[in-house]
This record gives structure tokens, C-alpha cells and sequence, in this order.
């Protein structure tokens, strides 16, 4: 099991996000961030990427996101600043004995990479997956290849960030 860490030690829970908006030179960042709803407080809290798969193509999919609406108001009341973004859904029920069926396994590399690149791209200092089967692949998929590329901890930053 692992240890918390302690509420006395200094955790840079902004590791990722300040580097894409502190200082004068992130200025045009910040205006992209303030159109998006930022506000100037939002700018010094940890931000959370929170991955939705919601979409009109199943049934299965189509309340993904009020899941996703309920995990940023998790973040938000942890302190957190949530940013929901969306990936692709593939329906297995609807493609199966079709052609279609061919990219049902593929699609979900197809997630992993696309959470992966939002995630990389924005500087997100955690990410929380909504209620969908490729997530808990994405999440992985994206922490083993952060590593392999040498950053210290992926995306599994539980310790630092404001859920739970």
C-alpha cells in the first residue's frame, strides 16, 4: 500500500499547467485559456482533463456527459480547475457482423492515443476518465509511454491531484 503524502510536505500540484501559463510569454496561452471560461483565479490551480466519450453514435454513450459534468464539479470543489474534452466512441453493438466490426478493437488505441495527446498537448496536470470501457486502457496506455519517454511519474498522479 501506498503512503499518502504528508499534509506539512510542499506538493507542486501545478507541475505540469504552470509551465504553459506563467510568465509574460504565456500571455497569448492565458487568452486562449480566458475565452475557453478561465478566469484569472483558474490560472493558479491544478488543471484536470477530464476525458468524455460522449456521443449521439450509441446508446451507450449518450449520458456520458452528465458522468463527465459530475466529475468536473468533483474537481472544481476539490480546488481544481476541470476542462472536459471529448474522444471518439465506436459501438460494437451496432457494427456487429459488418464491416464496421473491423475498427471496434482499433478504436480503442484510437482513444488511448487521442487521450494521450490532449492530455501531453495541454499540460493537464491530472486527467480523470469518464464511465466508458476504453479509459481505464488509456490511462495506462498514456502513463507507460510518458514513462518510456522518461518522465518520473506518467499520468498517474494521484498524490497531487484534487479528486479524492
Amino acid at each position: 500500500m501506498k503512503k499518502r503524502a504528508s499534509t506539512d510536505s510542499k506538493v507542486n500540484l501545478r507541475r505540469y499547467s504552470s509551465i504553459y501559463v506563467e510568465g509574460p510569454e504565456r500571455a497569448p496561452s492565458r487568452a486562449m485559456l480566458r475565452a475557453v471560461g478561465f478566469s484569472e483565479e483558474d490560472f493558479s490551480k491544478p488543471v484536470v482533463g477530464i476525458a468524455s466519450t460522449w456521443s449521439m453514435v450509441t446508446p451507450c454513450n449518450m449520458h456520458i456527459d452528465k458522468l463527465a459534468n459530475q466529475a468536473a464539479l468533483g474537481v472544481s470543489e476539490s480546488g481544481g480547475k476541470p476542462v472536459v474534452f471529448n474522444t471518439i466512441t465506436v459501438s460494437d453493438g451496432i457494427s456487429m457482423g459488418t464491416p464496421g466490426m473491423r475498427y471496434s478493437l482499433v478504436s480503442r488505441e484510437v482513444i488511448a492515443d487521442s487521450i494521450e495527446t490532449v492530455v501531453g498537448a495541454e499540460g493537464f496536470d491530472g486527467v480523470e476518465k469518464g464511465g466508458f470501457s476504453g479509459g481505464v486502457k488509456s490511462k495506462k496506455y498514456a502513463n507507460t509511454t510518458r514513462k518510456e519517454k522518461g518522465e518520473e511519474d506518467g499520468l498517474d498522479r494521484k498524490e497531487r491531484r484534487p479528486l479524492r
